[in-house]
C-alpha cells in the first residue's frame, strides 16, 4: 500500500556505484523515502544503514512476480538500475505499471520501448510516466545535445552542420556488455541529409578527431540512436551527423569481430567487449559528449562547439535517474512511454545537471 504523506522511490539494482550515487542525490535533494531491493538484503541493510531515518532496504527477486509486485506495490516510482535488458525486458516496467506506479529505466533503450508498445495507451490512461535511457549515455547524450541545438537555434540565423559525438572507456560489467552487443546488431551507421534518414558505408565516414577535452585524437564511427533522430528530422538542415567515439584501435578490432563472427552469439560477443573494456581502462576513465553546430549568422559562418567531459561514468548516470524520479514528483516530465530527452525541458535538466557539478562548456 502506497504512503498518502510521504513519496516513495523504490530502486531495484540500487547497491552498486550508480545506485550509491542515485541515492545521494535523493536523500539530498528530496524529501521521499526509499526502498532499496536486491537479492542479497545483508548488503542492502548495510547500504540502507547510512540513512535509517529514509532509506529501508527489502530482499527482492525480479523473476519472482509476487515479490516484484509487493515492491512496487509500495512505490510511488520504481527506479531499475538492474540490468541487462536483454534478460530483464519488460518484466519490472509491467510490474510497475499494474501496481500504477511511475517508472524509469537506466537503459531499457529501444528493447523495452518495443516491448511496452501494446501498453502505451494504459500509459496514457492512467497518467504515468515511463521513461528509459535515464542514464549517461543514453541520457545526458540526448538531453545535452538537445539544449546545444536549440541553444544554437537561438544564436545562428542559420544551421546547415550538425555532428554529435560521444563514448567513453570504463571496465564496463559483462552485463553492460551484453547490452551494448545487442547495439551492434542494429542498422545504425546512417546520418541524416535535409532530415532524411540515409545508411552510409561506416569505412567511409569513418575518421579520426583531435579532442581537446581528451587532449587525443580518437577515430569516430557512424552511430545514430533513436534520442536524436526525431530531432535531425524536425530540423532538416543539410547534414546531421552521430558518432561514436572509438577508444582504441583494439575497441574497434572487437566491434568488427563481434559483427561479422559473432552475430547472433551473444555471451560470446558479451565477454570478449567485457575484456576489451578492462584493458582499456586501465589507462584512465573517461566519458565525452561533444558538439558541433556550424551555420551563419549575419553572413558569416559560425562554429559552436559545446563538451562534457566526466571521468567517473557512473556518477552521471546514477545521478540522471534520480534527478529523473524527482523530476516526476514535481511532475516536470511529459506523461507517457519515450526517452527521457523527449520527455523533459532540456535547458531545465541541464541546469540541475550543472547543480551537481556536471557541467556543459564552450569552446
Amino acid at each position: 500500500m502506497k504512503s498518502q504523506n510521504t513519496h516513495i522511490i523504490g530502486i531495484i539494482g540500487g547497491r552498486g556505484k550508480i545506485g550509491i550515487m542515485a541515492i545521494n542525490y535523493l536523500i539530498a535533494e528530496t524529501e521521499a523515502t526509499l526502498l532499496i531491493g536486491g537479492r542479497n538484503l545483508t548488503k542492502g541493510r548495510e547500504l540502507a544503514s547510512r540513512f535509517p531515518q529514509r532509506v529501508t532496504a527489502l530482499e527482492i527477486d525480479i523473476f519472482d512476480t509476487t515479490k516484484l509486485n509487493e515492491f512496487c506495490r509500495q512505490c510511488h516510482v520504481v527506479i531499475n538500475l538492474a540490468g541487462p535488458t536483454l534478460k530483464i525486458m519488460d518484466r519490472i516496467a509491467l510490474a510497475a505499471l499494474s501496481n500504477n506506479c511511475h517508472y524509469i529505466d537506466v537503459g531499457g533503450y529501444d528493447l523495452l520501448i518495443e516491448a511496452l508498445t501494446s501498453k502505451i495507451e494504459e500509459i496514457k490512461e492512467k497518467e504515468l510516466v515511463f521513461i528509459v535511457g535515464a542514464g549517461w549515455m543514453p541520457g545526458v547524450s540526448g538531453i545535452f545535445p538537445k539544449s546545444v541545438i536549440e541553444t544554437s537555434s537561438c544564436e545562428l540565423d542559420t544551421i546547415n552542420v550538425v555532428n554529435i559525438y560521444y563514448g567513453a572507456s570504463e571496465a564496463w560489467s559483462y552485463n553492460s556488455c551484453l547490452d551494448l552487443t545487442w547495439s551492434l546488431s542494429l542498422e545504425s551507421n546512417g546520418i541524416f541529409e535535409w532530415g532524411k534518414w540515409k545508411l552510409v558505408e561506416t569505412s567511409k565516414y569513418t575518421k579520426k578527431m583531435f579532442f581537446s577535452p581528451l587532449n587525443k585524437s580518437k577515430y569516430t564511427t557512424p552511430y545514430f540512436d533513436n534520442q536524436l533522430k526525431h530531432i535531425a528530422q524536425s530540423l532538416r538542415i543539410p547534414l546531421f551527423g552521430n558518432y561514436v567515439i572509438v577508444n582504441s584501435k583494439l575497441s574497434m578490432v572487437s566491434s568488427l569481430f563481434i559483427k561479422i563472427f559473432l552475430r547472433g552469439k551473444a555471451h560470446y560477443a558479451a565477454k570478449i567487449m567485457e575484456k576489451e573494456a578492462r584493458i582499456s581502462s586501465k589507462k584512465g576513465s573517461w566519458g565525452l559528449i561533444y558538439c558541433v553546430v556550424e551555420g551563419i549568422k549575419d553572413g558569416l559562418e559560425k562554429r559552436i562547439i559545446a563538451y562534457i567531459h566526466e571521468n567517473d561514468n557512473y556518477r552521471p548516470a546514477g545521478i540522471v535517474s534520480a534527478i529523473a524520479a524527482s523530476f516526476v514528483l514535481q511532475n516536470r516530465i511529459e506523461k507517457g512511454l519515450g526517452y527521457l530527452c523527449h520527455k523533459v525541458n532540456s535547458h531545465h535538466f541541464m541546469s540541475e545537471l550543472k547543480s551537481q557539478n556536471i557541467i556543459a562548456r564552450y569552446e
